[in-house]
């Protein structure tokens, strides 16, 4: 039976292509997932290639692309962080799991900051889905299938579970579905900072490509991964004194 963090996490951030993915961990393995999705987490700047080139159709098939490489990466993270680590030290391990989400900001913002002034955007974009590739490569190479629900009280044999009923059985518990939304809502502001808050310096205040870079990524980077990590020890810290501490954190 497929651990509960990917599956949640996995439908939460991306459903219903998380949850149809997550199964593919039983029936492939969370390391071959991530292998295949390595490439396609990168896939964004090829898909602002295309945009920007006005290649039509090629949009969404990469937009597509984007997606898998999304729910692919996410949901099998967390199955084998819960395949790796008990449940008392899970909340470390997820947040230095999701600290490297910050510290690519740092290193790609960054950087992306100065290929822009150095080689011209378009380079950039190129260059900046290259990471991607290695990575899916060292997964391959270096990361082993780890042994299923040895620290959870789970069936590891259990055949995988059907599609539609349990994602109406999700839809239906209404936690999850406020989980969802809160997702929807906090991603619209993020993106929408994200996505503007460069241009807006460039064009408001006369900042370079490379200046913009820096200061997003030392923000948005640095302050993410402190906070982070912060987050998951205190959590995990106070589990020992109640279990519910996850919850009351989130």
């Amino acid at each position: 039976e497929p651990s509960p963090a990917g599956a949640e996490v996995g439908s939460a951030q991306a459903p219903p292509l998380g949850l149809e993915l997550y199964r593919g961990v039983d029936l492939a393995g969370t390391v071959q997932v991530v292998e295949a999705a390595g490439p396609e987490r990168r896939a964004e700047p090829w898909e602002e290639w295309w945009f920007w080139t006005s290649i039509g159709g090629a949009v969404v098939a990469v937009g597509i692309g984007v997606g898998v490489g999304e729910a692919g990466c996410n949901p099998t993270g967390q199955s084998i962080i819960s395949d790796y680590f008990p449940a008392e030290k899970r909340p470390f391990a997820l947040s230095l799991f999701a600290s490297g989400l910050m510290i690519g900001k740092i290193f790609g913002i960054g950087g992306a900051g100065l290929l822009v002034v150095w080689v011209g955007w378009r380079h950039t974009l190129l260059i900046l889905a290259v990471p991607g590739f290695v990575v899916a490569l060292l997964v391959r190479l270096f990361i082993k299938e780890p042994a299923k629900c040895r620290f959870d009280a789970l069936e590891r044999n259990a055949s995988p579970l059907p599609f539609w009923p349990t994602f109406l059985q999700l839809v239906a518990t209404s936690s999850y579905l406020l989980i969802c939304i809160a997702l929807a809502f906090a991603n619209f502001v993020i993106f929408g900072v994200q996505s503007w808050s460069p241009a807006f310096y460039m064009r408001t205040h006369g900042l370079t490509a490379a200046q913009v870079g820096a200061a997003v990524a030392l923000v948005v980077g640095v302050g993410g991964v402190v906070g982070l990590l912060a987050g998951g020890y205190f959590t995990q810290r106070m589990m020992e004194r109640d279990q519910r501490w996850p919850t009351l954190s989130a």
